[in-house]
C-alpha cells in the first residue's frame, strides 16, 4: 500500500488525483498521514466513536472496571456492544419475527449505525448506513454533510428497475 500510495501522492503534482479507500488504513504504520491529506482520502465508514456521549462515557467506565484496559483494537468492545444491542433488542421487540422488521429497529447505540434495506423480495438484508468522510489538506478528517442523502436515495432503488 505504502508504493501505491506513495507513487499517487507524486502523480497528484501533476494530475488531479482523489483517494477513495478504507478507514482501516488510518492504522498503516507505514504511510505518512499527510499522504492522505494530500490525495484528500474519501472513505465510508458506519462507524463514529463520540467519546463524549454519556452513553460512551459510561460504556468506558464499566469497561475499565471490569477489564481494567482499553477496548482495543479496533473498538471491538464497542462493536460488539452495539450488534447485541441491536439484534437483541429486535429479538426482545419482535421475537422470531425479527429479521422481517429489523428495517424498522433504530436503538441508541455507542459508534454503529445500522439502516437496513432489502434490495429485492428475494434478498438479504443490506447495511446502507454510514457517513462519508474525507481528509482535507491540514490533515483534518471531516465528515462529509450530503452523503445519507444519497445513501437514501439508493437504498430505496431496486436494481431490476
Amino acid at each position: 500500500m505504502s508504493k501505491i500510495i506513495g507513487r499517487l501522492k507524486y502523480l497528484s503534482q501533476e494530475y488531479p488525483i482523489t483517494l477513495v479507500g478504507y478507514n482501516i488504513w488510518e492504522n498503516f504504520k507505514n504511510v505518512d498521514l499527510s499522504y492522505y491529506s494530500n490525495l484528500e482520502l474519501q472513505y465510508i465508514s458506519p462507524f463514529n466513536l463520540d467519546y463524549d456521549k454519556p452513553d460512551v462515557k459510561q460504556f468506558l467506565h464499566k469497561y475499565h472496571l471490569y477489564y481494567n484496559t482499553e477496548p482495543y483494537p479496533y473498538k471491538y468492545g464497542f462493536l460488539a456492544y452495539d450488534i447485541m444491542m441491536y439484534f437483541g433488542t429486535a429479538l426482545k421487540r419482535y421475537g422470531s419475527d425479527f429479521p422481517y422488521c429489523i428495517a424498522r429497529m433504530n436503538p441508541d447505540l455507542l459508534m454503529s449505525k445500522f439502516d437496513f434495506y432489502r434490495i429485492n423480495a428475494t434478498s438479504g438484508y443490506d447495511n446502507f448506513a454510514g457517513d462519508l468522510y474525507q481528509y482535507n489538506p491540514n490533515l483534518q478528517v471531516i465528515k462529509q454533510d450530503n452523503f445519507q442523502t444519497i445513501v437514501d436515495y439508493y437504498s430505496k432503488q431496486t436494481f431490476d428497475e
